[in-house]
């Protein structure tokens, strides 16, 4: 509900527009109602309504400075003026000065509801905007938000929350990546890209179902159905929206620190804080790896990841430890120049293998392919012999954009390991080849709507190889920006100029 503060010095006019909100607007609420310019700013100080609506002449302080004032104090504050045709000029001013609309008096109903059709589209966009933004810096932890600012932006009394992930954590290294947000709704879904979201629910949206079984149906629609396993953490019982931002946050942090390699875990914050943390045998692991290091022998380097990831499998470690345990062992195999490839190049061979993995196994085969890779030379006719494969798998997509694509299918088609298609990709387009791809059906995507206008969004999206609509949708807007729907539109809008 939208806070309205009215401005006129004629309190008939004053009556006619309450009722007229109040009969007609229904996400609108009249606040308060002023009476000349500085009644209304000392109101404005200290009750900040979302949308002024005010006359121009006025005693004490006009309509004009009124909103000079406003323009300069919150800037976030829509308004709208009311001026007859003798004060055109006034009204000139006014939109100078930051008013977005004027309506004539005497005031025409039907003018006056459209003005605030747009009014409240502005609104609704402002709102949503802002508080995705709220989202996104709670879920970060870059600041802690309570008060009158959450309750303005989580209107409901007490939330549900749960986050989902499929397969690895996020990349570090994003090529053009956005958050991710839903559509605008009171059910909140965030995403740190389009393979992740965050459940921020009113309580009364779930009518009293069990909240693990809605958070269950509800997030298959916002999956890409090809995860191989899949993480989600979720608050089982309803808090207040004074705790909105340590949930968000702590909900985000338990995450990162549980998500494991191939296995599939549905786990509540409750069961969370009973559970021990499990210990590892990482310390063994870095004192022998060392020790086989100094041999210079990285046959040996691989026997020992093969033992201990079969122990890490069966302890089912979280992906940041095992991360750090395999860092730390790439660390003193280039400490020692055992490896060609400079370092930066390692570290995308890295994250590409623990992002595209599907198990554990598959994880150890992709980092001892790396380590293979890297004893050989990078003799010129190896350089060729890649950027031949990347022109080969350039051509295979284009002609295939339509039909599922994964990783695995690229390796077996032209008899690469994940490593080397890492490498193929990293050193010919700057980016992994699942962001490559991606990228690619995007603007596929864009090239078909601009050209078929007539297209529904799931025609277009089973164009470019992807099933469902709605997560086609996450991955549009993740790497354009801008929902398909509205990229649409704006198409629509250039074809009838």
């Amino acid at each position: 509900m939208y806070k309205v503060l009215i401005v006129d010095d004629e309190p008939a006019a004053v009556s006619l527009l309450s009722n007229v909100i109040q009969k007609k607007c229904t996400d609108f609420e009249v606040q308060a109602a002023a009476f000349n310019g500085e009644e209304a700013l000392k109101i404005i100080r200290t009750s900040l309504p979302d949308l002024l609506l005010t006359d121009i002449r006025m005693p004490i302080m006009d309509g004009i400075e009124l909103i000079r004032q406003v323009g300069r104090e919150f800037p976030d504050i829509s308004v709208v003026i009311f001026s007859g045709y003798s004060d055109f000029e006034y009204a000139r001013s006014a939109i100078i000065y930051g008013a977005e609309d004027y309506v004539l008096k005497p005031v025409d109903i039907s003018e006056f509801l459209e003005v605030m059709r747009k009014v409240k589209q502005k609104l609704d966009e402002q709102f949503y905007r802002t508080r995705n933004q709220i989202v996104s810096r709670m879920v970060n932890g870059t600041v802690e938000i309570t008060g009158d600012k959450i309750k303005k932006y989580f209107q409901e009394e007490s939330y549900y929350a749960a986050v989902w992930r499929e397969n690895a954590l996020p990349r570090r290294f994003n090529v053009g990546k956005k958050e991710i947000f839903s559509e605008n709704s009171p059910i909140i879904v965030y995403g740190r890209d389009e393979m992740e979201g965050m459940l921020l629910c009113p309580e009364s949206a779930v009518s009293g179902d069990d909240f693990v079984s809605f958070c269950k149906r509800f997030s298959k629609r916002y999956e890409s159905g090809a995860g191989s396993y899949k993480t989600m953490v979720i608050m089982r019982n309803p808090f207040s929206v004074e705790n909105v931002y340590m949930v968000l946050a702590g909900l985000n942090r338990l995450l990162n620190s549980v998500v494991s390699v191939g296995c599939d875990q549905t786990i509540t914050t409750e069961d969370a804080s009973r559970e021990q943390q499990p210990l590892h045998t990482g310390t063994v692991l870095s004192n022998e790896a060392e020790r086989t290091v100094k041999t210079g022998s990285l046959e040996s380097i691989a026997a020992v990841l093969r033992e201990y990831f079969s122990l890490w499998s069966d302890e089912n470690v979280s992906q940041l430890w095992l991360e750090s345990q395999v860092r730390h062992i790439f660390y003193q195999i280039e400490k020692r120049s055992l490896l060609v490839s400079a370092h930066e190049i390692m570290e995308f061979l890295l994250e590409d293998a623990f992002y595209e993995a599907v198990n554990m196994e598959d994880l150890l085969q992709t980092i001892l392919s790396i380590i293979e890779e890297n004893k050989k030379s990078s003799k010129q006719d190896d350089l060729l012999n890649r950027k031949k494969i990347y022109s080969e798998i350039n051509q295979y997509l284009e002609i295939h954009i339509k039909e599922p694509i994964s990783v695995q299918d690229i390796c077996l088609r032209f008899g690469v390991s994940k490593a080397t298609l890492s490498k193929v990709f990293h050193e010919n387009a700057d980016r992994s080849f699942h962001n490559y791809l991606t990228v690619l059906r995007v603007e596929k995507a864009k090239e078909i709507m601009q050209s078929r206008t007539e297209y529904f969004i799931k025609d277009v999206a089973q164009e470019v190889g992807y099933e469902d609509q709605f997560y086609f949708s996450r991955i549009f807007k993740s790497v354009t920006g801008i929902s398909p729907s509205d990229f649409l539109l704006k198409c629509s809008a250039k074809e009838k100029e």
